[in-house]
């Protein structure tokens, strides 16, 4: 189905765990009424989450707001979402992908959130300047 108009999502959400709730209870909605397929909607909230969880475990903020900001779009079948925060720069974009296989073999359960999330989107983009990264991810949506 071919998305007409553009319809945004915007959450600012604090720099905690409980937050995430929140952040689950906002964004399923908005995915499932601007028709984005339910397969794609488990897509989406999986590499959302995987971000803000890294946010708020491994990056506390340096300096500036200690919210989060996600501001996400679906329009002519693209998904695309900015992700703003203060803190220590983390460019994902430079970070080795790790090789799943050898990853498990090796006993590892945690650390796969840059895995699921260069899998799941299209294209991810990143600047930092004064302190605040943004995140950009793209995912077609057939």
């Amino acid at each position: 189905m071919k998305r007409s108009c553009e319809k945004n999502f915007y959450l600012n959400i604090k720099r905690n765990v409980e937050e995430l709730d929140i952040f689950r209870k906002n964004f399923t909605p908005y995915l499932e009424e601007v028709d984005v397929p339910e397969d794609i909607i488990s897509q989406l909230e999986l590499s959302i989450y995987e971000v803000l969880i890294n946010i708020i475990k491994h990056n506390p903020p340096i300096a500036g707001s200690k919210n989060i900001e996600i501001n996400c779009s679906v329009a002519a079948n693209n998904f695309n979402c900015e992700i703003v925060y203060h803190g220590e720069e983390f460019d994902i974009t430079k970070r080795k992908v790790p090789n799943i296989k050898k990853h498990f073999s090796m006993g590892k359960k945690n650390g796969l959130g840059i895995y699921i999330i260069d899998k799941v989107m299209d294209k991810i983009g990143y600047t930092f300047n004064n302190g605040k990264n943004r995140l950009q991810l793209n995912k077609r949506i057939k």
